[in-house]
């Protein structure tokens, strides 16, 4: 099933919450000072702080939860990055024990494997039908040089150069499957629409609490509502790669480039 959201602008989502957290408020607040058998009623307000104070707690856990998730797998992606360009790097230096004969084709299409990796990786994940075709251009190359290393392997009476070159080969593949994988890897929708709802929800019960106690929500609440905002963009930032504010880092592919110059 397709996520509603996941293409969505991170800074939309966040002023969007933002402002229904601001709303929420103001309804709680309104509710609460109309709520005049509770303004009368100490156990009551006694329970509603009770229970506000049990939200903010699932709250906080909730939001921490998300964070190290987002966290982590940012970080899954980043290691990705690291290994594939290590894993074209070694099978690109290990063509040099092939025979000469075959070595200017394999590095061609070695140069061209890694261009079409670094233009992929320039694109969103909301580009999809474009990420899409160069994604079947590295497979198409994957099997190309797959081919290649056979025809070699068969005619090359030396089998323990040929199988360097093709353990190398394989761990290219394999390291492009978990950079794949891991960029498809994000917290469920289902996980952030019951954070947002919590959020609100939390927001309401602020502006209640601010109303039956006959006072207005104070500018702690919403520094403390900014601040809350303020995470939950850095979680959806962190969660949706290739957009926003953090990215992960193509350096080791791009000096992998200059090498092969």
């Amino acid at each position: 099933m397709s996520e509603l959201m996941y293409t969505k602008s991170s800074v939309m989502i966040a002023l969007t919450l933002l402002v229904l957290m601001v709303l929420a408020i103001r309804i709680g607040h309104h509710l609460g000072a109309r709520s005049t058998s509770i303004k009368n009623c100490a156990p009551c307000k006694e329970h509603i702080s009770t229970l506000l104070s049990s939200v903010l707690g699932m709250l906080a856990l909730m939001l921490g939860f998300s964070f190290s998730i987002a966290l982590e797998r940012h970080s899954s992606r980043s290691e990705a990055v690291v290994d594939e360009s290590n894993a074209i790097g070694t099978a690109y230096m290990r063509v040099a024990l092939l025979p000469q004969a075959e070595q200017a084709e394999l590095q061609d299409l070695f140069a061209r494997y890694l261009q079409v990796r670094l233009d992929e990786s320039k694109l969103t994940l909301a580009q999809a039908a474009v990420r899409e075709t160069l994604n079947q251009n590295t497979n198409q190359l994957q099997m190309q040089l797959w081919n290649k290393a056979m025809k070699v392997a068969a005619a090359d009476p030396n089998p323990v150069r040929v199988g360097l070159f093709v353990q190398a080969l394989n761990e290219m593949i394999d390291a492009y499957g978990k950079r794949y994988a891991e960029l498809n890897r994000h917290i469920p929708e289902l996980v952030l629409l019951l954070l947002y709802g919590a959020l609100i929800i939390s927001g309401g019960m602020l502006g209640y609490s601010a109303g039956v106690s006959e006072h207005k929500p104070s500018n702690a609440v919403f520094v403390m509502l900014s601040l809350v905002v303020l995470l939950m963009y850095v979680v959806i930032d962190l969660d949706r790669p290739r957009r926003g504010l953090i990215v992960i880092n193509q350096a080791p592919m791009e000096s992998l480039r200059t090498m092969m110059k």
